[in-house]
């Protein structure tokens, strides 16, 4: 599956904010941008580069849709929970399953939030703080919380998409 050029762009962008030293990094792309794809091409790879990921989100619907998306660019997982062995460096789960069990799981290379806006939650703030060293990739449309706390705590980063006027403009919605 070969991603859009602005997508190429924000993977890139997460890249470059590793490299300057940034442990996580939040991803803000339109409704629309393709965040899902955006998503699997960076899983697809850290997975080639032998690094274990795990995808976290609020919502099965979402999983599902990752799912699908890593099958088509031939990315092996599991969900967490389904199996007593890892046999995939890409593990997919829900926060609360994956709090359940964090102490039997392997420690990720990458964190990788799907609407990220959570991430400053006291669930997903306990899945970090269980694995300080893993890289932290946050991906929104919205990089902002109702109750005003801001993703700092999470995220020292932050790469902007396309707006959706440009994304129209450009014949992409």
């Amino acid at each position: 599956m070969k991603l859009r050029p602005y997508q190429e762009d924000l993977v890139n962008g997460a890249r470059q904010s590793f490299r300057n030293g940034h442990k996580g990094v939040v991803l803000v792309a339109s409704t629309g941008a393709g965040k899902t794809p955006t998503l699997c091409s960076i899983v697809a790879g850290a997975v080639a580069n032998g690094k274990k990921v795990l995808v976290l989100a609020h919502r099965m619907r979402l999983l599902k849709q990752i799912a699908a998306t890593l099958d088509k660019f031939g990315v092996c997982y599991q969900f967490a929970g389904r199996s007593r062995r890892s046999p995939y460096l890409c593990t997919l789960g829900m926060v609360e399953s994956v709090r359940r069990r964090m102490d039997k799981m392997q420690e990720p290379d990458i964190i990788i939030v799907d609407e990220c806006q959570h991430s400053c939650s006291s669930q997903y703030l306990s899945i970090h703080s269980h694995w300080p060293n893993a890289k932290r990739i946050g991906m929104t449309a919205t990089p902002s919380r109702t109750d005003g706390k801001g993703l700092g705590e999470v995220y020292s980063d932050m790469v902007i998409g396309p707006s959706m006027a440009w994304l129209i403009e450009n014949g992409y919605l």
